[in-house]
């Protein structure tokens, strides 16, 4: 398979493409989408309208135009506006790494986008049974369950990793600072913790 990726997440990359992108026919970065540091949480509208920004519709529209791609996989509901590109044979296929519909006012925004794709993968049974829809799939996310075999842990160091662009993964650290964290430094006096 010839292998295109388009990112809209150009600052997010390192300058040395080499080590991640082996076996890709052709990289594309692009940025534009404007966040700012401190941003809060955006309704579910308005980051769709954030991330399918000008300068990704305009290269995603001259990558189809040169590459003439069977298939278009598109990454996460923020962008799954792309669809509005849609023209010619390619199947498109949305992959949802989280699946938002619960019942509240952005759901039918999210099925009418969902809609217009020929596949839905989703990356757990829930999520599945969530879509309630012929065209989803299940495509696992590769971790494997070790919860039952878990046993409590007898070190100290807790690590948490998440980029802080993401404004929920800030949100959860400072929440996790504020709440959790004096309590288990009670508990474990000895207890440190990483951020990366």
């Amino acid at each position: 398979y010839d292998v295109i990726l388009l990112s809209d997440e150009c600052s997010g990359y390192g300058n040395d493409a080499d080590g991640w992108s082996k076996g890709l026919s052709s990289v594309h970065l692009v940025e534009g989408r404007g966040d700012q540091p401190g941003q809060g949480v955006q309704d579910l509208e308005t980051r769709l309208r954030r991330h399918v920004h000008e300068r990704l519709r305009d290269e995603m529209r001259r990558l189809m135009a040169v590459y003439k791609p069977d298939v278009v996989q598109v990454e996460f509901m923020e962008l799954a506006g792309l669809v509005a590109l849609r023209q010619g044979d390619a199947r498109w296929c949305l992959d949802l790494h989280d699946v938002y519909l619960d019942g509240g006012a952005d759901d039918a925004l999210q099925r009418k986008l969902l809609s217009r794709y020929d596949v839905l993968c989703a990356c757990s049974d829930e999520d599945v049974a969530q879509l309630a829809d012929p065209r989803a799939v299940l495509v696992r996310n590769g971790a494997t369950d070790r919860l039952a075999g878990a046993r409590p842990s007898r070190g100290a160091n807790v690590l948490f990793m998440g980029p802080f662009r993401y404004a929920p993964n800030r949100e959860g650290i400072e929440a996790f600072l504020r709440e959790a964290w004096p309590r288990l430094r009670e508990r474990v006096p000895g207890a440190t913790l990483t951020i990366l």
